[in-house]
């Protein structure tokens, strides 16, 4: 915190700054290996594994959106097992016609939208050339380097957790019989001075 120091009649003084190493010494993920925030210079954002356990979400692409600056995470489809998600890193860029970013798990090139988000570790998104440039083309539109969870030393833990959930589609179109449809049709074409159909 901010202290006021009173000089006074003193000739000199001697202030020694406190360090504020909570933040600096924390690693992240570059390429293949890990580098302290203090020493990055990419752009790089980061989430851990429990922000995403802690919302209730039935997939990763879901868990990330809004959580990580300059990614834009869209799924189109609500149908289950089709969500069809994309991510987006800082716009649309190309390589060939390819638009999404390079999505690594422990160095795997995977698809992370089927995991399951009580297996992640952690989450880091490099966003710029210096952040991706370990990668070569591949990384032209971002990379997603995802960590899993690794056993630790120390007693044996299980945990448990249960999610259910229902989809229902809002409305649902009320079909006529194939009776009513062909008289409908029939009626339509003559309308238009055609001969009926049926």
């Amino acid at each position: 915190g901010e202290q006021v120091i009173s000089v006074g009649n003193q000739q000199s003084a001697i202030v020694r700054l406190e360090q504020k190493t909570n933040e600096l010494a924390d690693v992240v993920v570059v390429g293949y290996g890990v580098q302290k925030k203090v020493n990055l210079t990419g752009a790089v954002s980061a989430v851990k594994g429990d922000e995403l356990a802690s919302r209730p979400i039935t997939n990763v692409g879901s868990g990330l959106q809004g959580m990580l600056p300059g990614v834009s995470i869209v799924q189109p489809s609500g149908q289950p097992g089709n969500d069809k998600m994309s991510i987006v890193i800082r716009g649309i860029s190309t390589f060939g016609s390819n638009q999404s970013p390079l999505i690594l798990v422990d160095g795997v090139d995977r698809d992370i939208r089927m995991m399951d988000v009580s297996e992640i570790e952690s989450i880091s998104i490099l966003k710029d050339a210096s952040a991706t440039a370990v990668y070569g083309v591949r990384g032209a539109n971002g990379v997603v380097l995802v960590t899993t969870k690794r056993g630790k030393v120390g007693k044996a833990t299980v945990t448990f957790s249960a999610d259910a959930g229902i989809q229902s589609p809002t409305s649902m179109p009320e079909m006529v019989d194939s009776y009513n449809m062909a008289v409908l049709v029939n009626e339509a074409l003559v309308n238009d001075g055609m001969s009926p159909k049926y």
